[in-house]
C-alpha cells in the first residue's frame, strides 16, 4: 500500500522505507569495484537489475544514441596491460537495500505524473570491462575552457592543442562557439558548449533555447546543468521536465546532464541519473567544476551503475592526472572533460589556467 500525495511517495507497508529519496538510514555494506558491477545472483534474480543491452562500445564513448547500435556488448570491470592501476582496488561504501528502494521510490513517484519508467532499464547486470593499454585516453578528453575571462586568443590556443593532441572535443561556454567552430572545422575535434552553466538555475525554455542556439553555432554536443534546485525540492517532475526540454530542443545532438554531484545526496544522485535516462540524454555528468568538489571515484562508479552500460558517463572537475583518469575510467567513465588535458596525455605539469 502506496499512500501521501506529494511527487514521492510514503511507503505504509512493505520492504522500502519511508521517503527514501531523502534518505532513512540502513546499514552500509562495503563492496569492492567488482563486486559493485557484479552482483550476486540472489540480487540479479531480484529483477531490478536484468535486462539486455543493445549498444556498441564505439557509440557508448561516442555519446551516439543505443537506438542506432544493436549490436550487443559484454563488459566487465577489468584493466590489463600498461596503465593499469597496480594495487587500484577501489571500494566504496555502497547499501544494495537502498539503491534499490530508492529506484523503487523513484519510479513509483513519477508513475503519479504520467511517467512510466522500467526498473529493468536501471542498474547494470553486466561487468565493465576495460583495457586501459588499448584505449586512446586523447580521444576521451573534452579539452576545457570555461572561465569567464577566457579571450579570443586563449580559446584559439585551446583549440590548436585540440587539433595536435586530437582531443574528442572542445568544450566552452556558449558565446563562444562561433569562434571555436571555425578554429575546428576539418579537424575532426567536436565543438561543445555547456548550457545553463554553471548553477543550472535559468528556466528551462532559456536553457532550450540557448542549447539550439549553441547547435546553430556549430556546437556538437550539449553539456547542460540540471535543476539542482528543483532536484533538492524532491520536484522530479520540474527536474525531469527541464533535462527533457534541452534534449527535444537538441533532436540528435547528445546531451550530457551534469548533475553536480558534489551537491547531492547519494538518493539525489540515483534520482537525477535516472531522470537523466528517462529523458533521453546521452551522458550523465558529474561535476561543473565550478561547484564545492569535481569529480570522485565513488561517484563515478554510482552513476555508472544506476544508468548502466545504454549511457556516457563524463568524469569533470579537478582531473590533472593520467592516474586520475585512470580510476575515472576503471569506475566507469566514458568522456573526461579537464583543462588539463594536455598534462594527462604527457605527464608534463599542467599550467596553472582554471577550468
Amino acid at each position: 500500500m502506496i499512500t501521501g500525495s506529494g511527487i514521492l511517495p510514503t511507503f505504509a507497508s512493505g520492504t522500502f522505507a519511508p521517503n527514501t529519496l531523502l534518505g532513512s538510514q540502513a546499514t552500509n555494506v562495503t563492496f569492492d569495484a567488482a563486486s559493485i558491477f557484479s552482483m550476486q545472483a540472489d540480487t540479479l534474480a531480484t529483477g531490478l537489475f536484468m535486462r539486455e543491452n543493445t549498444f556498441s562500445q564505439a557509440a557508448l564513448f561516442a555519446g551516439e544514441s543505443p537506438l542506432a547500435s544493436p549490436r550487443r556488448t559484454t563488459r566487465s570491470l577489468m584493466a590489463t596491460g600498461e596503465g593499469t592501476i597496480t594495487g587500484g582496488t577501489m571500494t566504496r561504501t555502497f547499501d544494495e537495500v537502498k539503491v534499490r528502494s530508492v529506484i523503487a521510490s523513484v519510479i513509483s513517484g513519477v508513475a503519479s505524473l504520467g511517467l512510466k519508467l522500467d526498473p529493468l532499464n536501471f542498474g547494470m547486470d553486466e561487468h565493465w570491462r576495460i583495457d586501459l593499454h588499448s584505449l586512446n585516453i586523447a580521444s576521451m578528453i573534452d579539452h576545457t575552457l570555461l572561465a569567464a575571462i577566457a579571450s579570443k586568443e586563449d580559446l584559439k590556443k585551446v583549440c590548436a592543442e585540440a587539433r595536435q593532441y586530437k582531443f574528442a572535443t572542445v568544450c566552452v561556454n556558449s558565446a563562444n562557439i562561433p569562434l571555436v567552430a571555425r578554429e575546428l572545422e576539418g579537424s575532426g575535434v567536436k565543438p561543445i558548449s555547456v548550457v545553463g552553466f554553471p548553477l543550472g538555475a535559468m528556466d528551462s525554455d532559456s536553457k532550450a533555447f540557448e542549447a539550439a542556439t549553441a547547435i546553430k553555432n556549430g556546437a556538437l554536443e550539449i553539456d547542460m546543468v540540471i535543476n539542482i534546485g528543483a532536484l533538492k525540492s524532491r520536484d522530479l517532475q520540474a527536474a525531469y521536465e527541464d533535462i527533457l526540454a534541452v534534449v527535444h530542443a537538441c533532436g540528435d545532438v547528445p546531451v550530457k546532464v551534469i548533475i553536480e554531484a558534489s551537491a547531492l545526496t547519494d538518493d539525489e544522485k540515483i534520482a537525477a541519473c535516472m531522470l537523466a535516462k528517462a529523458a533521453g540524454a546521452a551522458f550523465v555528468k558529474t561535476s561543473t567544476g565550478f561547484g564545492s568538489g569535481g569529480a570522485k571515484v565513488e561517484d563515478v562508479a554510482l552513476m555508472r551503475y544506476i544508468v548502466g552500460n545504454e549511457m556516457g558517463v563524463k568524469a569533470s572537475g579537478g582531473i590533472g592526472s593520467r592516474e586520475d583518469v585512470e580510476k575515472m575510467i576503471l569506475a566507469g567513465a566514458t568522456r573526461i572533460g579537464a583543462s588539463k588535458g594536455i598534462a594527462i596525455v604527457t605527464g608534463k605539469a599542467a599550467e596553472k589556467t582554471g577550468y
